[in-house]
């Protein structure tokens, strides 16, 4: 979530992002942000359940 803190500290010091990249959960991120989520809707999309269960799922082997 540090990358959701750096967008809302480039925001309020002005800063506008044109461009975004990523890899891993910072694509994540830049997917959420690029939707026009606020930080708010950002940091909820990554405590509620749907998005860590389809994000990272479990494999349970069969032992």
């Amino acid at each position: 979530m540090a990358h959701i803190g750096l967008i809302k500290a480039l925001q309020e010091h002005g800063f506008t992002i044109s461009a975004i990249s990523g890899i891993s959960i910072g694509a994540k991120v830049g997917a959420l942000h690029a939707s026009r989520k606020n930080i708010d809707e950002m940091l909820t999309s990554f405590q509620s359940n749907s998005l860590n269960t389809t994000s990272f799922p479990v494999i349970k082997p069969d032992l």
